[in-house]
């Protein structure tokens, strides 16, 4: 008990959740490769079952299909372990301090789908039957794997709100419009969510988000303006000025530094009313 109590005080949380995004986003991609092969076999079926089996290349498709449901099946059953120091939901939020409510549903699907026993049994600890006759097989439906792969992106996604705040559904907005484009490595794609380039008005939705939610969002810096020296409250996270009751949302984000800044004050006299934050 000590020892997972230091390891869950030691963990530094933006390693653990980073990771285990990564990990749920090589589970994305595996299964967006199963989708695209099922489409495969089924166009290249033609109906005549000693013909296909002798089409090599529908052979081919077909196993590598396997192997990726195997290896859906195997990592869905890791993430539902509630082990510390393993990369497992059970961990994460054990290491925010959020219910476990989630995770053990997850967890009831993984067994009651037989996911887990599919992993255990036939996939990393293969059970060996003593006779011939004893062997059994067990494959598990396709729409158990997407339900399976669905719940672990929605919980991943709640990870990600608990880590990142408001920001976490826009970014994950933005790595959906990937999910269907070759990223390599996957993992670091996924890892680097948090850097994805967000719009003007995206960023200011969010920082209206976390003003409600009661999160200091500004910070003072001494700076030039218009080449007189000025203090300005600015956003630095997400590249947003305030002057006065007007905002100016950068190109560029987050701030490094302000130590000159030049405004057409006629320009963006309006905005407040638009970008109100």
């Amino acid at each position: 008990m000590s020892s997972n109590k230091n390891r869950l005080q030691n963990t530094d949380t933006s390693n653990l959740v980073g990771n285990l995004r990564g990990e749920v986003g090589e589970i994305i991609f595996s299964w967006v490769l199963v989708r695209d092969l099922k489409d495969q076999i089924i166009s290249m079926s033609s109906g005549d079952t000693v013909k296909d089996i002798e089409n090599h290349s529908l052979l081919i498709l077909k196993a590598l299909c396997g192997k990726l449901e195997d290896e859906i099946a195997s990592r869905l059953s890791e993430l539902a372990q509630f082990k510390i120091g393993r990369l497992n939901f059970y961990f994460a939020f054990q290491k925010l301090s959020k219910s476990e409510q989630d995770v053990k549903r997850f967890k009831e699907f993984i067994v009651k789908s037989r996911i887990k026993e599919k992993r255990d049994r036939f996939i990393s600890h293969k059970n060996l039957p003593a006779k011939w006759d004893d062997h059994e097989f067990l494959i598990l439906p396709y729409s158990v794997l997407v339900k399976g792969v669905a719940f672990a992106l929605k919980l991943m996604k709640k990870v990600d709100l608990y880590f990142l705040g408001p920001s976490a559904k826009y970014l994950w907005r933005e790595m959906r419009k990937k999910r269907y484009v070759p990223l390599y490595p996957v993992k670091s794609s996924y890892l680097l969510l948090p850097y994805l380039r967000l719009s003007a008005k995206q960023r200011i939705q969010i920082l209206n988000q976390e003003v409600v939610s009661g999160e200091n969002v500004w910070q003072e810096f001494e700076t030039m303006v218009n080449g007189k020296t000025a203090t300005i409250f600015a956003s630095q996270k997400w590249g947003i000025l305030r002057l006065g009751k007007q905002i100016e949302v950068l190109e560029n984000y987050p701030i490094v530094n302000l130590e000159s800044i030049s405004f057409n004050f006629e320009d963006i006299s309006n905005q407040e009313d638009e970008n109100k934050a």
